[in-house]
């Protein structure tokens, strides 16, 4: 493997003449940069559906304890989602932890909306 002098790797401000906006966006440069950014744009304007709330039964607490136990679970679901080792396993962290979590503070879990509203 050859090794490449820094020279030929760093790159200086004639390189990139006129650094104006208007410049860069029409210079050859950026088109595989928009090649790349317009279908991952597109891709994330798809997935467009809200993410389903947990339903709760309160079962005496407080709507103040309620919200602090609210805010305390969604804190430790957070410290759990970020030990997981990819995307899929901290989701399914934080959702277990979260739950249980508020359990254990006295709500009792129903379900999500979107089940809950099914027929």
């Amino acid at each position: 493997m050859s090794v490449l002098s820094w020279r030929s790797l760093s790159l200086s401000i004639s390189d990139f003449g006129d650094l104006s906006l208007d410049t860069w966006l029409s210079s050859a440069k950026m088109y595989p940069l928009l090649s790349l950014v317009f279908p991952l744009a597109l891709l994330t304007g798809c997935n467009t559906s809200a993410r389903p709330d947990f339903v709760f039964k309160r079962q005496g607490l407080s709507q103040q304890q309620y919200s602090r136990a609210e805010a305390e679970c969604e804190l430790e679901a957070e410290k759990a989602a970020i030990q997981a080792k990819n995307s899929v396993t901290a989701g399914e962290n934080w959702r277990k932890i979260f739950v249980l979590c508020m359990e254990a503070k006295g709500a009792r879990y129903l379900g999500t909306t979107d089940q809950l509203t099914r027929p």
